[in-house]
Parts: structure tokens; C-alpha cells; sequence
């Protein structure tokens, strides 16, 4: 039996189970995965409103703490007799709805600003090739 230390080389694979892909071809990927993803999520999200209520009520009962010493207290007396889903917390079907809407509105900021990155850079990288593929017309012809 070989035991390996901490420094040893490492010892290569006889088989593999994965295709290497380019790194172009893998954030492509993620990407349209990622889209998909949030796409089933907001789909989900705008059909059931209610599988959101734990998050969104976690977010009101933080607001009322934050807003001040008599609704943090408030706040705090209903989460201690009411437990986490309390009165001070409750939304209708309306706030429910437009709160949705605003976290939805939240996730899309956050994955815009989050894949922005990448979209510039995959956009370079294909300017790039663009103008490579031009300069070698060029000099061909």
C-alpha cells in the first residue's frame, strides 16, 4: 500500500469520467444553466407565492427590529410569545405578492451584477476571434 505525503506528487488517473470542456464552453454553460434555474425559480415563485413566506417574513421581522426602540420591541415581544411567523410579521395576499415581485427583482439584480464579469470577458474573447478572424482575410487576400 502507498501512503502519500503532504508533498508528494500527484498520482495520475487511469480512467475518467468527465469531458474537458473549454473554459468558454463551461461558462456558456453555466450560464444558460444558471438562466434556467432562475427561470423555474421565478415561474415557481409567481405560481406559489406562499414558498417564499419564511424568507420574506424573516426580512419584515428584521425591518420592524430596525426600525426604531418600540417596533424592535414590538418585534421582539411577538417573536417571543408567537414564535418566528408572528403577528408583527404577518403579510396579506397583496404585501405577499409585491414582496415576491421585489425579491425576484432582488435575485435578477444579484445575478446580473454577479455574471457581468463573465459576459464582458466571454465578449471579448469573442471580439477577439472576430478580429483575428478579419485580420487573417486580410493578409490572405
Amino acid at each position: 500500500m502507498e501512503i502519500l505525503d503532504e508533498f508528494d506528487d500527484e498520482y495520475p488517473l487511469s480512467m475518467s469520467f468527465c469531458k474537458l470542456i473549454s473554459l468558454e464552453d463551461f461558462e456558456e454553460q453555466s450560464l444558460s444553466y444558471t438562466q434556467q434555474c432562475l427561470c423555474e425559480l421565478y415561474s415557481n415563485m409567481e405560481q406559489n407565492p406562499r414558498i417564499c413566506e419564511r424568507a420574506l417574513r424573516k426580512q419584515k421581522q428584521m425591518e420592524k427590529e430596525e426600525a426604531g426602540l418600540i417596533p424592535y420591541l414590538k418585534a421582539k415581544i411577538f417573536q417571543a410569545l408567537q414564535g418566528e411567523l408572528n403577528y408583527s410579521n404577518y403579510m396579506g395576499t397583496a404585501e405577499m405578492k409585491e414582496r415576491v415581485l421585489q425579491l425576484r427583482r432582488d435575485i435578477q439584480r444579484a445575478n446580473n451584477y454577479a455574471r457581468a464579469p463573465v459576459v464582458c470577458v466571454l465578449g471579448l474573447q469573442l471580439l477577439g476571434h472576430h478580429l483575428c478572424a478579419l485580420i487573417e482575410d486580410e493578409v490572405n487576400s
